[in-house]
């Protein structure tokens, strides 16, 4: 069943199994433990996905730039889900390796929120400072909107297991788990060029209609606003560090 709406999270079952069959078939001391750590969607500093990274220019620069859409998500997208902070991520990791009395179950590990995807948008909006008036969003056929949140279809996780007494891992709250995704990549998107770059470009994929008549004048009025975010980001560094002061 699973595998006819999620093929990945069957591929990873299907892993889990394996392992559970071989530990099984080594009751005389052969077998490997193991543990299965199940994340949701995983959000935090150095995500290496360009969902996230696209979420924060447009939430950056809807309004504030002409001819950026507001948001438009799937009219069918699956509301209720769950995120996974990095940290935690790497955090429960640990654990599991440390307590041998964890081992051969499998977790779930997330934020102990659901999040709502309709309700996603609008806190990153009021983290970065962009009212939630102004990205508008938007349910639209599948077909003529952009699918980034959730990945992972089948509803939130139970966090049950993982918080009792076998691994006692205690989650991070989703919305400091954004505002800590969010700090990051504000330092980084204004800081480091090759990162600034890849997270417009993709947003520039994922979003902007190339067939539009005005695509190529909107992408320059897009750079246009993210160099001069740029350089008001260096300015404040150097009156900070003292280096704006007439001697």
């Amino acid at each position: 069943m699973l595998a006819r709406f999620d093929n990945y999270g069957q591929r990873k079952l299907e892993g889990e199994e394996v392992l559970e069959r071989q530990r099984r078939r080594g009751a005389e001391g052969r077998g490997v433990p193991h543990a299965g750590l199940r994340f949701g969607d995983t959000v935090g500093p150095r995500d290496g996905t360009r969902r996230y990274a696209t979420c924060h220019v447009w939430t950056r620069y809807v309004g504030c730039v002409e001819g950026v859409p507001p948001f438009h998500i799937e009219e069918d997208v699956v509301e209720a889900s769950s995120f996974t902070y990095a940290e935690d991520a790497a955090r429960a990791i640990l654990e599991v390796i440390d307590r041998p009395e964890s081992w051969n179950k499998a977790y779930n590990v997330g934020c102990p929120e659901v999040f709502n995807t309709t309700e996603l948008l609008p806190t990153l909006g009021e983290i970065l400072g962009c009212p939630s008036e102004v990205l508008g969003i938007e349910k639209r056929p599948n077909e003529d909107s952009v699918a980034m949140y959730p990945s992972i279809t089948r509803g939130p996780m139970d966090l049950s297991k993982a918080r009792g007494v076998k691994l006692g891992f205690e989650p991070t709250p989703l919305r400091t788990a954004l505002e800590e995704t969010v700090r990051w990549y504000e330092e980084f998107f204004l800081s480091d060029e090759d990162l600034r770059v890849g997270m417009v470009e993709e947003f520039v994929e994922d979003v902007l209609d190339e067939d539009d008549e005005d695509h190529d004048e909107v992408v320059a009025r897009l750079w246009q606003e993210v160099k001069r975010d740029v350089r008001e980001a260096q300015k404040r560094i150097d009156q900070d560090a003292g280096l704006g002061e007439e001697f």
